[in-house]
């Protein structure tokens, strides 16, 4: 599978740390794209976003939508599945917690705290992807088109509970 975000993009749509091991991230960068980036997009758009940056070939519109909407998405997704994976680590005497900076062990409830935020500025960004391909239906039709974002669907969810946001002919019952 061809990712869409490397440790770069992920350092700089985030507030991560150029040391984060990339090779802890890269299995929760390719599960966050699967499970929240394809389904916000819908499989059309996505195919043509995931097979036009695969070849270099992003036309400016996809670009656009690649580096302002999709990339802030994709790396608080990926921070909230790879949180775990980058604050602990399993040695032979157990479960072991990193160290921070300092040298003093992270608590839990800073876990708790961070993995929220990570969740809601994901989420947040979600929302902001889907004023913008509602905003222009005729340059991204794939999205527009795509049925199963039709408003037969309009109870259905993204993995988490998000209610994507589609252009519907009742639009009483979007957010």
């Amino acid at each position: 599978m061809h990712l869409l975000i490397n440790q770069q993009s992920l350092i700089v749509n985030t507030e991560a740390s150029v040391h984060v091991n990339w090779d802890k991230v890269r299995i929760s960068a390719g599960q966050a794209q699967n499970e929240y980036i394809k389904p916000a997009l819908c499989k059309a758009l996505y195919d043509e976003l995931v097979s036009q940056d695969e070849t270099n070939t992003l036309t400016p519109e996809n670009l656009l939508l690649k580096d302002t909407y999709v990339m802030p998405a994709l790396s608080y997704w990926t921070l909230y599945i790879a949180l775990p994976f980058i604050q602990t680590e399993l040695r032979a005497k157990g479960l072991f917690q990193h160290f921070d900076e300092t040298g003093s062990v992270v608590n839990g409830g800073i876990y708790g705290t961070m993995k929220q935020a990570y969740r809601d500025r994901a989420e947040y960004n979600i929302r902001l992807l889907h004023e913008f391909l509602n905003e222009y239906p005729n340059i991204y039709p794939l999205f527009r088109d795509c049925a199963h974002c039709s408003s037969n669907s309009i109870g259905s969810s993204l993995p988490g509970g998000i209610f994507p946001r589609r252009i519907r002919n009742n639009n009483i019952l979007d957010w």
